[in-house]
């Protein structure tokens, strides 16, 4: 693939499991010539991510502050494997597909503990962060600076006005837990779409059933999946 074409960028976005060594090129041109088409970076990003490509991490800080939620990144991420790691499953057993999600699962359980059977992710509090770049000063320059900095010299004031007023308490900064929510949901709609692909309807049934007791408000939403996932549950019993 030498030129993206919207078609097959809209597929990469809905499908980011199709990211691979023959689209990593295409996306590396699109995201120079469009640096604030938030999807594209994501996808260049991801696809990095996914072939272990060395790149990754210098292309992650370039490009971090273009992205729209560093926590979607880092739960795709998270998800996918580099096809390096695929290839030993492949040789092995090319039939057997749901090798590689089992396979993920071991190496995430390796290195981060097992995962929970409950659906149960980590919050955004978990994920790591960066601390915030200071800007022009640093806290010790301004605390440094003169108490008596005023426009008292510019702007003729009366004695008793001379003093600056105090400025109001900084407030703190709350990050609300709903931003958490799509990147959750992000993640394991990701991973049952994979079930469904490789022939396990049951395990993805279990996966939006969980997610309709997490995301009540979505209910509708996850009843028309269900209903699709009992007819392929059906169909397969029958064939």
């Amino acid at each position: 693939m030498e030129t993206m074409t919207i078609d097959e960028l809209n597929r990469l976005t809905a499908h980011p499991e199709e990211l691979s060594r023959h689209t990593l090129s295409p996306l590396a041109e699109l995201v120079e010539t469009y640096p604030y088409a938030q999807s594209i970076v994501m996808l260049y990003l991801l696809n990095l991510s996914i072939l272990g490509d060395l790149r990754y991490e210098a292309e992650l800080q370039r490009w971090a502050p273009h992205l729209p939620s560093r926590e979607k990144l880092y739960l795709l991420a998270r998800l996918h494997m580099p096809l390096e790691d695929l290839t030993p499953v492949l040789a092995h057993d090319p039939s057997d597909s749901f090798a590689l999600v089992d396979q993920y699962l071991r190496k995430v359980a390796e290195r981060e503990g097992p995962l929970s059977n409950d659906l149960e992710y980590d919050s955004a509090e978990a994920l790591p962060t960066k601390e915030r770049t200071p800007d022009y000063f640093s806290a010790a320059e301004y605390e440094s600076a003169p108490s008596d900095m005023t426009l008292s010299g510019l702007i003729p004031t009366d004695s008793a006005e001379s003093e600056p007023a105090p400025a109001p308490a900084p407030q703190p900064i709350v990050t609300s837990s709903d931003e958490s929510e799509p990147s959750d949901m992000l993640f394991t709609e990701t991973l049952a779409s994979i079930y469904i692909k490789q022939g396990h309807y049951e395990r993805a049934k279990q996966i939006i059933e969980g997610l309709s007791l997490k995301f009540p408000e979505k209910i509708s939403y996850f009843a028309v999946q269900l209903d699709f996932l009992e007819k392929l549950i059906d169909n397969a019993s029958h064939s």
